[in-house]
């Protein structure tokens, strides 16, 4: 397991994830037994993220933005033509964002026998150090599919 840094989850996924409490741990599963295994992602983190909760918390938003800009947004005023084009470009960042996040999410398929998994799960924040409890389990097992 690798447990990403603030700076480094911006880098990798263009976003302060950290800021939204937010942190990616990167986990590299082999599968040496002979039946599939699942993991267990309560045990890893109990409130952990989807990968499309994670980009949404992180999604882009015009109306965000202005409100959170105050009295200075009147000064903008006369750009308010240009809002559906913010409005376009912000919904096209987050479809990529969307894909990006699922592209590098661990798959939470079972893992066949002989194969590796790897991928992020998107986790809280834990200032200092974080553990990570990895529990695998046979994918036919009782509450093997509550993960």
């Amino acid at each position: 397991a690798a447990v990403l840094t603030a700076k480094e989850s911006q880098q990798l996924f263009g976003v302060p994830m950290a800021r939204r409490s937010i942190q990616p741990v990167f986990l590299r599963i082999v599968n040496r037994h002979t039946s599939p295994m699942r993991l267990y992602l309560l045990d890893i983190d109990p409130h952990y993220y989807t990968p499309l909760e994670a980009a949404g918390i992180n999604h882009f938003s015009v109306l965000k933005r202005l409100s959170a800009s105050g009295i200075v947004a009147w000064y903008f005023l006369p750009f308010l033509f240009l809002l559906p084009l913010k409005a376009f470009t912000a919904s096209w960042a987050n479809r990529r964002m969307d894909a990006c996040f699922r592209e590098q999410a661990l798959p939470l398929r079972p893992i066949p026998p002989g194969e590796t998994a790897e991928g992020f799960v998107y986790t809280t924040l834990d200032a200092g150090k974080k553990t990570v409890n990895v529990f695998l389990a046979a994918a036919g097992s009782p509450g093997a599919g509550d993960g």
